[in-house]
């Protein structure tokens, strides 16, 4: 078996160590033994239905995330309660700037230099909650848990809102406490969009838009005719089942966050003119995003390829093609076997031509 005995030439070289082992480890001890025992298959990393081990500096916690489509549509009826609700009380949008933007033209143009004022701040507001978020987007900081600790500002700045309304007699200067939820609100969104959600919860134009685009893809998806290449057909459909799992996903996020501005809107009718009921959305978006931005949830580190990787991968491509292969067996003095060749095509599963890291990996344990 020609990689074998390339294996062992490689170990006794004198200048090479085992290439299994040492300084030419294929992969770490752990994804080796997964390897081996799974036969090459990979277990996705974005399985968030499946009870995961998340380990920060502090020590390891345990626990399972909610399903993306149950988070995603949990952020939606959130920041839809907000909008329903600063709509209904203070004739502001806590979350949707397309409507602050336009309320402030509409008070320009009528000459309400006051109310133009306040949603100029709205806008300003969420502007600034943004900000706050993209500090702590750095993948270095998500791996600290910087989005846990982000989002305690959520609840500070809703209660916050509430405290001022209560403590402000006048209706009309409340009215400014409401700048507080677009901080909050601004947050919220970065976070579901460079988060482990990788979506906008409050920008509902785009997410139709995106349904739209989706839905022309699934319509108009052409499927490759050539019934010899297995693994294009794999991909596939993969492509496609993925498609249906963002379909749903952002379909979700639309329903409920129309169904959170019927509630929000709904408790504006409380009594005291709906006083405290932001503190609903604050305790929810807090355990969410506490629960699914963990450190773990942050992409890990990009590792360097290990050097056996490296001493196939002649142009330093981080891929390897069949010259490549053929090449280093020819220099090591080894015969390249036709059997060998067809397990190298047979790991190309885009059908590329050449292997990547993950490819190679299976190549190597099948």
């Amino acid at each position: 078996f020609g990689l074998k005995k390339l294996f062992g030439n490689l170990t006794h070289a004198g200048n090479l160590q085992n290439p299994m082992h040492g300084n030419y480890s294929l992969v770490e001890p752990t994804s080796l033994s997964t390897s081996a025992t799974s036969s090459g298959s990979e277990r996705s990393e974005d399985d968030s239905s499946e009870a995961r081990v998340k380990q920060s500096a502090a020590g390891r916690t345990w626990y399972i995330p909610l399903p993306k489509l149950m988070y995603g549509a949990g952020l939606a009826a959130c920041d839809g309660f907000v909008n329903g609700n600063t709509k209904k009380r203070f004739n502001t949008f806590g979350g949707m700037m397309t409507g602050n933007t336009v309320m402030l033209g509409s008070s320009v143009a009528d000459e309400k230099w006051i109310d133009a004022a306040l949603f100029m701040c709205m806008i300003a507001g969420f502007f600034i909650g943004a900000m706050i978020g993209w500090a702590c987007a750095p993948p270095s900081r998500k791996r600290a848990g910087s989005f846990r600790y982000i989002s305690l500002m959520i609840p500070l700045c809703l209660v916050a809102c509430e405290v001022l309304v209560f403590v402000i007699e006048s209706a009309n200067t409340a009215r400014w406490a409401s700048v507080l939820t677009a901080v909050a609100m601004g947050i919220t969104d970065v976070v579901g969009f460079s988060g482990s959600l990788g979506q906008h919860v409050t920008f509902m134009t785009g997410n139709v838009q995106k349904l739209a685009q989706m839905t022309y893809n699934m319509l108009t998806f052409s499927r490759s005719k050539d019934k010899s290449k297995i693994n294009t057909q794999l991909a596939e459909q993969k492509k496609i089942s993925q498609t249906r799992v963002d379909f749903c996903t952002v379909g979700a996020i639309w329903a409920f966050y129309v169904a959170g501005a019927l509630v929000g809107s709904l408790m504006s009718r409380a009594p005291n003119e709906g006083a405290w009921t932001l503190c609903l959305p604050a305790a929810v978006l807090t355990l969410l995003i506490w629960i699914n931005e963990g450190p773990s949830s942050a992409a890990p580190e990009p590792a360097a390829k290990p050097p056996l990787f490296r001493l196939f991968d002649l142009t330093g491509s981080d891929t390897i093609d069949i010259v490549e292969l053929r090449t280093v067996f020819a220099k090591l003095g080894l015969e390249l076997t036709p059997q060998e060749e067809s397990r190298f095509i047979a790991a190309d599963a885009d059908d590329s031509g050449k292997l990547d890291f993950k490819q190679f990996v299976a190549w190597i344990a099948a």
